[in-house]
């Protein structure tokens, strides 16, 4: 019953509650508690079909259940009719919602729901009363109750699951394979992110490792990236550049917009050329590389610093170079200093769990890894800890005196680890209280 009331989300009390916990605000459709009480209910009905096979016409809830499925039937009906007749009502109310053109479709949606579980309801009442009635045909109620719901988990997964080839996925199309060869640890930023780019985001991006910045779902954005999204991302432009954006998917169209400006023409370069299917028809797009950004790891010489709460708009500010400066927060007491010139690349083979890169610095730097700064990670400087900086309000950072230095940064993970352990501590301390429980009921017996 936790789960089913947990499956309500945002709905339920419970869950307002409970999304609190480590980890759990995480969790993207709540929905998914369902499946768990869903399983958990099957199981004790498996019980309950074994009881009634066995006491049938002697069981004194047999009359019951079958006289409640009935009702329930009724009652299940009626509220298919009443959406049937007054749908203007619900229609208004998902309008409200933000969801006036999917209205229709929604209302439709649920009177089918009704009257699918009344029809549900009506076959459990007609099987239980044979069973009650006693009548010889009593004995094929088991195989009755399989096939129903054999039938019906047939029918709703059809309709509500598709299964993918995996050969096309592995095989990859020719934007994909291009990124793979060539994005190395920068990022690919989609103009675009419906049709055929939803389903990259959503599965060939993710499978063949792909560093792509358009977020496919998140359930609640933390409060920075609204921020960041929200102030800095009014310029396209600022955006790529400061979160190592090196190619652009963007339709032909756009290309020749951008290019009517020759500061803009000078950064963006053609990179590949295709086709997408869209409801109109195949539609021509380019992947553009774009020159201009800093790349994921950076040594700069200069820095500013500027309050926490008004970076972002210092991003935004077109007076600001953040090719030659990066913010810090007044708290470090890193004060300002000057960059004489732009960032220096710093190259890592890879960028993913941990990345180790060689600096050589003239004067006292800060080395800028374009990565969401967070707690779990921790920074090392010539093997030892350091103190891991938040540089130009999202990204980590790490100060580095004159000289040669091999920089590591390295997520830690130890909240899943803790997750982990709590868990398995958990069901090891239900399981071990369900077995004394057990013992003890035997001894007694």
């Amino acid at each position: 019953m936790i789960g089913f009331w947990l499956a309500f989300g945002k709905y339920s009390l419970l869950y307002k509650l409970f999304f609190q916990l480590p980890l759990v605000s995480n969790i993207r459709a709540p929905i998914k508690f369902l499946d768990n009480f869903q399983i958990c209910l099957g199981i004790v009905s498996a019980y309950g079909l074994d009881r009634l096979l066995a006491e049938r016409k002697s069981g004194r809830s047999t009359k019951a259940l079958w006289l409640g499925s009935a009702v329930s039937g009724v009652l299940l009906l009626l509220a298919c009719l009443k959406v049937l007749v007054f749908p203007a009502s619900r229609k208004a109310a998902f309008a409200g919602m933000g969801f006036e053109r999917f209205a229709d479709v929604m209302v439709q949606n649920m009177a089918q729901a009704w009257f699918h579980a009344a029809l549900l309801a009506f076959l459990c009442g007609a099987l239980v009363f044979v069973a009650w009635k006693g009548l010889k045909q009593a004995k094929w109620i088991g195989l009755a109750f399989l096939i129903v719901l054999t039938g019906d988990s047939l029918l709703l997964t059809s309709h509500y699951f598709r299964a993918n080839d995996l050969a096309g996925l592995k095989q990859g199309n020719a934007v994909t394979n291009f990124l793979k060869q060539n994005q190395g640890s920068e990022r690919t930023f989609f103009v675009d992110q419906s049709g055929i780019y939803n389903q990259w985001l959503a599965s060939d991006g993710p499978y063949h490792g792909l560093n792509l910045f358009n977020i496919w779902q998140m359930p609640r954005m933390p409060v920075d990236y609204n921020e960041y999204l929200g102030t800095v991302g009014r310029n396209q432009v600022r955006l790529w550049e400061l979160t190592a954006v090196k190619y652009v998917a963007a339709p032909a169209q756009i290309l020749q917009q951008l290019q009517q400006n020759p500061t803009l023409g000078q950064l963006l370069r053609p990179a590949l050329n295709y086709q997408v299917p869209t409801a109109q028809g195949m539609r021509p797009d380019v992947l553009l590389e774009f020159t201009g950004a800093i790349p994921r790891l950076a040594l700069f010489s200069g820095w500013e610093s500027v309050p926490l709460d008004q970076q972002c708009h210092r991003l935004a500010d077109a007076g600001h170079n953040p090719r030659n400066t990066v913010l810090l927060d007044p708290a470090y007491d890193f004060g300002n200093q000057t960059g004489g010139s732009a960032f220096q690349r710093l190259n890592a083979d890879e960028v993913g769990r941990s990345v180790t890169v060689s600096v050589s610095a003239q004067e006292r730097s800060i080395v800028r890894f374009s990565q969401y700064f967070q707690p779990t990670w921790r920074a090392f400087v010539d093997g030892k800890p350091t103190k891991i900086l938040r540089v130009d309000y999202l990204c980590m950072g790490v100060a580095v005196e004159p000289g040669e230095h091999i920089v590591e940064f390295r997520c830690a993970g130890g909240g899943v680890k803790v997750a982990f352990l709590t868990g398995a501590l958990s069901v090891s301390l239900v399981l071990g209280v369900l077995l004394i429980f057990s013992r003890s009921r035997g001894a007694e017996a």
